[in-house]
C-alpha cells in the first residue's frame, strides 16, 4: 500500500517535470500570463480596499499586485520560469496569510484564501504548489484549531475558527485532483507529440535516422562548421534477390543487421537509411583513416553474417568556410556506386 503511494507520487513528479521541461517558452507564456491575471486581481482587490477604507487590507494587497508586477518584468528577459514561480509563491503566500492574520470584511478576508489551491496548481508546477498549499494547510490548524490562536487579530466566530481549515482542506483536495489530472493529459499529450515527431525522423524498421531527417539536416545545416567531415555511402549488395528467394523478411532482417553494425562501430556520427537499401553514415571523426577502418570493421561483420554491402568513402577538411555536406555525400554515394559495379562484374564472372 504504502509502496504503491510511493511510486503514485513519483510517477506524478516525474510527469510534471516532463511538462514543465518538454516546452518552457509556452510554460513561460502561460504563468507569466496568470501571474499578469493574479496582479490584475489583487489590484481590483486594492480598489475595493481603498472604497472600504480597509487600509491594511490595502497595504497587502497594493504590495502583492505591484511585487507580481515586478515579478513579471524582472523574470520577462530570461523567460526564467522557476524565478516566477518562487516569487509568486512569497507573494501571494505572505499576503494571505496577513489576509487570514489581520482579517476584516466580515471574515471575508480568510475566504479568499479558499482560492489558494487552484491558483498555486495553475501558477506554479506541482511541487511548488504543493508546498504552498501544505504550508496553509498547516497554518490554519495551527491559528484557528490550535496553538497559535493568540496571532490573530480579527475576532472570527467560534463557527468560522471551526469550519474554515476543512473547507479549506476539500479546496486543496479538489484543485491537486485537478492538478495532477492536468499534468497528466499534458503528459499524454507531449508524449504523443514527441512520439509523431519521432516517427517522422527515425526509420521504423532499423531505429536509425530516415531521409526526412536528413533533408532537414542539410536544410537546417548546409555547411559544415567542423574541422573534418566524412561521409560513408553504404548499398546492399543483393537484397533483391534476397527477398525473392527467402522472402522479405529475411530481407528486413539484412536491412537491420546493417543499421545495427553501423551503430556498433561508428563513433561521434548520425546514421541514416537513405532509401530502401541505401545508408549513409556522417561522421565527425578527426582521422579519415579510422573511418575507413570503421567500414572495413562492419564489412567484416557483415560478411561473417552471410551479407555483403558496397560502400563509398569521402572525406573533406574545413578550410575556413565550412564543408559541403551535400556534395561531400555526393562523393561518397558515386564512389559507391563505383565499387557496386566491381561488385556485380566480379560475380558475373565468377557465374561464368
Amino acid at each position: 500500500m504504502i509502496n504503491n503511494l510511493v511510486d503514485k507520487v513519483k510517477q506524478i513528479l516525474r510527469e510534471d517535470k516532463f511538462v514543465t521541461d518538454h516546452n518552457k517558452e509556452e510554460e513561460w507564456k502561460v504563468k507569466s500570463t496568470l501571474t499578469l491575471i493574479a496582479a490584475a486581481s489583487f489590484a481590483l482587490m486594492s480598489a475595493v480596499n481603498v472604497f472600504q477604507h480597509a487600509d491594511k487590507m490595502l497595504i497587502s494587497t497594493a504590495g502583492c499586485a505591484l511585487l507580481l508586477l515586478l515579478d513579471y518584468f524582472i523574470t520577462q528577459k530570461e523567460n526564467d520560469v522557476v524565478m516566477l514561480q518562487i516569487i509568486l509563491i512569497i507573494a501571494v503566500s505572505s499576503t494571505f496569510t496577513c489576509y487570514v492574520v489581520i482579517g476584516g470584511n466580515d471574515g471575508f478576508a480568510a475566504l479568499w484564501l479558499i482560492l489558494v489551491p487552484f491558483l498555486a496548481m495553475m501558477v506554479a508546477d506541482f511541487r511548488y504548489g504543493i508546498i504552498m498549499c501544505l504550508y496553509f494547510l498547516v497554518f490554519l490548524f495551527l491559528t484557528f484549531t490550535g496553538p497559535f490562536k493568540s496571532i490573530i487579530i480579527y475576532h472570527y466566530n467560534t463557527t468560522f475558527l471551526l469550519r474554515f481549515p476543512f473547507l479549506y482542506l476539500i479546496s486543496f483536495a479538489f484543485a491537486t485532483f485537478s492538478g495532477i489530472r492536468t499534468c497528466h493529459y499534458r503528459y499524454i499529450l507531449y508524449k504523443k507529440e514527441e512520439d509523431l515527431k519521432r516517427l517522422g525522423a527515425v526509420d521504423l524498421l532499423t531505429g536509425v535516422m530516415n531521409r526526412n531527417s536528413f533533408d532537414k539536416f542539410i536544410g537546417q545545416s548546409p555547411r559544415s562548421q567542423a574541422m573534418n567531415l566524412h561521409a560513408v555511402y553504404i548499398d546492399l549488395n543483393e537484397l533483391h534477390e534476397l527477398n525473392n528467394k527467402d522472402g522479405h523478411q529475411a530481407g528486413d532482417n539484412m536491412l537491420r543487421q546493417v543499421a545495427d553494425s553501423c551503430v556498433n562501430h561508428f563513433d561521434n556520427c548520425r546514421i541514416y537509411r537513405m532509401g530502401g537499401d541505401e545508408f549513409l553514415v556522417l561522421s565527425w571523426s578527426q582521422n579519415a583513416e579510422a573511418v575507413s577502418s570503421d567500414m572495413d570493421i562492419v564489412q567484416a561483420e557483415l560478411q561473417r553474417k552471410g551479407y555483403s554491402v558496397s560502400s563509398g568513402i569521402a572525406s573533406a577538411t574545413n578550410k575556413g568556410d565550412g564543408v559541403d555536406v551535400q556534395a561531400l555525400v555526393n562523393e561518397a554515394d558515386r564512389a559507391m556506386l563505383e565499387n557496386k559495379k566491381e561488385y556485380y562484374r566480379t560475380h558475373e564472372r565468377r557465374g561464368m
